[in-house]
């Protein structure tokens, strides 16, 4: 099952997923040339004409600094991240891409419950996958490496793809949600900017005035604070 990605939903540029998800953005940027730019877009589903289906959305689009994709395509850039932390090789990231799309049925493999995480005990288990290029030694570190990341996502019940992500963990107020901003970071509950609440307070509004102001607490403040303190 595909999931439906509307215009205007989630996008990002590369400093921007390198902000929310502490990724060096260079590093963002080259993945994203070598992967979903190149690699993982041969595996989309084509017509019979050979090309791209009209519910697919292509990965990425714009050039350089333009360039942009969704929401799911950042999720997805969590796992490449915990693959290459175990110095998984790229030849085996886009082999597992392609097999997990086959297996899950879409091509946003890596931004699916049923890979990240099998918490649920869902249909598709990880292990069908990564049984393929990593030993039960390997398979065991890249659970503890993604859970983490796993706990900070919302996963639709229905569908299993990925909805929401917080970036400070679900005890915060700081959330990335495709449905608010274009997916900017914003307060839980609001369409307000982390960004703009943070600029206020650097610009020398006491943070029990900002709180009062945009009818938020004290602590939903201090969170998006944190969140671009840490995230610049």
């Amino acid at each position: 099952m595909e999931p439906i990605v509307e215009i205007g939903k989630g996008i990002y540029t590369v400093p921007q997923a390198a902000r929310i998800l502490k990724i060096d953005a260079r590093k963002l940027g080259q993945w994203v040339r070598m992967y979903w730019e190149f690699d993982f877009i041969k595996d989309v589903p084509r017509t019979s004409e050979g090309q791209i289906a009209e519910y697919q959305s292509v990965y990425t689009s714009g050039k350089g600094r333009n360039r942009v994709f969704n929401f799911y395509t950042l999720i997805e850039m969590i796992t490449v991240y915990s693959l290459r932390e175990l110095g998984v090789s790229f030849k085996r990231i886009k082999e597992a891409h392609k097999v997990a799309a086959e297996v899950l049925e879409t091509s946003y493999p890596f931004a699916v419950e049923g890979f990240m995480t099998d918490r649920k005990n869902v249909i598709h288990n990880i292990d069908e996958v990564t049984s393929i290029f990593m030993d039960e030694k390997r398979q065991l570190s890249f659970r503890q490496l993604i859970e983490p990341f796993c706990l900070k996502i919302d996963f639709d019940e229905v569908t299993g793809f990925a909805r929401r992500y917080w970036p400070l963990g679900k005890e915060k107020a700081v959330l990335v949600d495709p449905d608010h901003r274009f997916g900017e970071p914003v307060i839980k509950g609001t369409n307000i900017s982390t960004k703009m609440i943070t600029r206020l307070v650097e610009s020398g509004e006491p943070v029990h005035f900002v709180a009062e102001e945009y009818d938020i607490s004290e602590q939903d403040v201090m969170d998006a604070i944190e969140f671009n303190k840490n995230a610049a």
